[in-house]
């Protein structure tokens, strides 16, 4: 009986691993679902929602508290490879991530203005870094996120 019992189990056992052994690969997950685009997902939602606070200097702890998790996105992506490095030639990827990594670090500089502005209760200072910083989205995405067929 144990010896029919244990031939049923390696006779599953090897099945299951046959069955997984010969599966296809999983398919690449879209562009904007790769943890990156979650990330900055995150940060475009939440610099939308940071403008109504910066008009409103009762909501000052409010938009730091933001600002420093809108920060902790930025500092996540800045290691991260965007999608769009599959079609850059190898000889330029290089250039490429330097390029990704100063558009992250003056995205995250953008952020850090306006926190010190908001913390220093300077409105005025903090809607213009605001400004600024809203700037930096579109040309960065033209160069790093990868282009959607439609």
């Amino acid at each position: 009986m144990k010896t029919k019992t244990i031939l049923v189990s390696l006779l599953a056992g090897s099945l299951l691993l046959a069955s997984t052994a010969f599966s296809p690969e999983p398919a690449a997950r879209p562009a904007d679902d790769t943890e990156l685009a979650l990330h900055m997902k995150e940060i475009n939602k939440g610099v939308r929602g940071l403008q109504k606070m910066l008009k409103d200097a009762e909501q000052k702890d409010a938009a730091i508290a933001l600002l420093s998790e809108l920060e902790g996105h930025a500092l996540a992506v800045k290691s991260m490879k965007p999608a769009q490095l599959v079609n850059v030639p190898e000889g330029d990827q290089g250039d490429f991530m330097t390029g990704y990594r100063a558009a992250i670090i003056e995205l995250l500089g953008g952020m850090l203005e306006v926190e010190l502005a908001v913390a220093e209760e300077r409105s005025e200072d903090a809607m213009e870094s605001y400004k600024k910083l809203q700037k930096l989205k579109n040309p960065s995405h033209k160069v790093y996120k990868i282009k959607e067929k439609k």
